[in-house]
């Protein structure tokens, strides 16, 4: 019998600032505030479930999509545009 070994593939990690929306992707709670999201929307829960996506949060002081997102201070769109590797940025 062949010793194969089969690995699992890492789920892809998501970081969000959002500590409501973290919790509808483990938890898919139906009420008045969240009756509008549409069902195909629920496949991502079910990715959650499955182990295929993780979820963590992270704060919005250390959300480097938002250089991409909104206008930021000059100092911390340098810091964005450094930890994405884009520019060398030194305080």
């Amino acid at each position: 019998m062949n010793d194969i070994e089969f690995h699992q593939p890492r789920p892809l990690l998501l970081h969000c600032d959002n500590q409501s929306s973290i919790t509808l992707t483990k938890i898919p709670c139906h009420h008045d505030r969240s009756k509008h999201i549409n069902i195909r929307y629920h496949y991502f829960h079910e990715k959650v479930e499955q182990g295929n996506v993780m979820v963590v949060y992270c704060p919005i002081e250390n959300m480097v999509a938002n250089v991409l997102t909104k206008a930021l201070p000059r100092p911390k769109h340098m810091k964005c545009l450094t930890f994405m590797e884009i520019i060398e940025f030194h305080d």
